[in-house]
C-alpha cells in the first residue's frame, strides 16, 4: 500500500482550508524538477517510477505546469529524497500519514508511523 504525499508550489504557507488558496498557490515544472533531482526513473507514457536505495516513487507526469502533484510513495527514505526537492526548489509537503504539512526543517516528524499504523490496522481487519 502507498503512501500519498502530495508536494505544492505557494508563495506563502498553504492553507487547505483557505477559500482563497488558488490566488496564491503557483504554477510550476514538477517533471523537470523530478528528472533533474532523481537519477534512476523507469519512464512510461503516463507513469513514472522512482527507484531509490530502500524505496520507490510513484508519480503519473502532467504535461503542462501544475500547483501541486501526488506521489506514491513506497518506504520512508523516499520522502526525505523529497525532502531534498523541496527544500531545493521551495515546496510544500503535504503528508497523507501525519494529515498535515511537513516541517522541512523536522522532517524526523513525519507520519510514517501513522500510516504504518493505518497499513497494519487495514490488514488486520483483511484477515
Amino acid at each position: 500500500m502507498s503512501w500519498d504525499i502530495v508536494l505544492f508550489k505557494a508563495d506563502r504557507k498553504v492553507d487547505l482550508q483557505d477559500p482563497q488558496i488558488e490566488n496564491y498557490l503557483q504554477l510550476f515544472d514538477f517533471n523537470s524538477a523530478i528528472e533533474m533531482h532523481f537519477r534512476e526513473i523507469e519512464k512510461s507514457v503516463d507513469f513514472w517510477e522512482i527507484i531509490g536505495d530502500g524505496y520507490s516513487i510513484n508519480y503519473y507526469p502532467d504535461n503542462q505546469k501544475c500547483t501541486h502533484t501526488m506521489v506514491n510513495l513506497y518506504g520512508e527514505k523516499g520522502l526525505f529524497e523529497l525532502i531534498q526537492l523541496a527544500r531545493k526548489h521551495n515546496l510544500q509537503i503535504y503528508d497523507s500519514g501525519l494529515d498535515d504539512f511537513l516541517d522541512l526543517e523536522h522532517p524526523e516528524n513525519n507520519g510514517y508511523k501513522n500510516f504504518i499504523g493505518y497499513v497494519k490496522q487495514i490488514m488486520e481487519k483483511e484477515k
